[in-house]
């Protein structure tokens, strides 16, 4: 079963799609395809987890703004679904962001080995967002807090008053925030974390760590990408080196697979095809990124 290059033409009202072959693809040919093609839908799907934590800081804020602004237009709210929603929302950002680290480290290990220049990379970049943020050093332990103790959204005021200089101006409020008695009452928070968080006002308002853990993230991942974007983008430029002469044609780029039957003159038989889709729009992002390429 030799594979066959070629698009799929869009059908019409009078004609339906169908299959234009181009060339065969030698053996060796469409193995390094393979290669190739493998590794780029394997980083699309490592690359999951840092998507899962920008999904959950934008749920996380746009459910804010939600009850923020029908605070605003005096509708009513129902407190305890607010308190539910929210806590989910801050519940899903912090697995987010461990599942990120797990998986991220889990991904290099599996494909460079420990030790390796690349996962010692991603270890240098985590300690050092773990050194330099507060924020990252306190989520990373409110993460656990919520693991083994229970929520970390313990209030949610919300309301208005006179802007601060502005009395004849009103503005309005809803904050998320941790108890940090409770938090501190929490036997196995880490010493270092403790004594910062002793510092701290006896409630803590959750969003600007919540902001600049995502952001801490994005950072991370960027370095993550910069440890393999010449692999990956050598593999992008094979999957468009294949499919370049295909451009003349108005069709999406496959590779089918066709199996001929083994008959006998004059008898009939079944075959069987399958078509193999192939990811030009992926490896036309990989090999012209933005610039963080996350």
């Amino acid at each position: 079963m030799t594979p066959e290059l070629g698009v799929v033409v869009k059908g019409t009202e009078n004609q339906p799609a169908n299959f234009v072959a181009i060339r065969e693809l030698g053996r060796e040919e469409y193995r390094k395809y393979r290669v190739s093609s493998g590794r780029l839908l394997e980083w699309m799907f490592e690359n999951q987890a840092v998507k899962a934590v920008q999904e959950a800081h934008e749920e996380y804020e746009s459910t804010l703004q939600r009850y923020h602004t029908a605070h605003a237009n005096h509708e009513s709210i129902d407190a305890l679904r607010m308190h539910r929603d929210i806590d989910t929302k801050v519940s899903n950002f912090l697995r987010a962001f461990r599942s990120f680290l797990d998986q991220s480290q889990k991904n290099l290990e599996d494909r460079y080995g420990k030790g390796k220049a690349q996962v010692k990379a991603f270890e240098k970049a985590t300690n050092k967002a773990y050194d330099s943020s507060f924020s990252y050093r306190l989520l990373d332990q409110v993460r656990n807090y919520t693991q083994h103790v229970g929520s970390a959204v313990h209030n949610i005021p919300f309301g208005s008053h006179a802007a601060p200089g502005r009395r004849e101006e009103t503005e309005h409020y809803l904050r998320v925030e941790l108890d940090r008695d409770k938090f501190l009452a929490w036997r196995k928070l880490k010493a270092s974390v403790r004594e910062e968080a002793k510092r701290l006002p006896s409630r803590i308002e959750l969003s600007e760590h919540i902001k600049n853990v995502a952001h801490a993230v994005q950072e991370i991942n960027v370095m993550i990408v910069a440890q393999q974007v010449f692999e990956l983008q050598g593999h992008a430029h094979r999957v468009i080196d294949l499919v370049r002469p295909l451009k003349a044609w108005e069709g999406i780029p496959v590779i089918l697979h066709m199996k001929l039957p083994e008959v006998e003159v004059g008898q009939w038989g079944t075959g069987n095809s399958n078509i193999e889709w192939i990811p030009v729009d992926l490896a036309e992002f990989v090999a012209n990124p933005p610039r963080d390429m996350s």
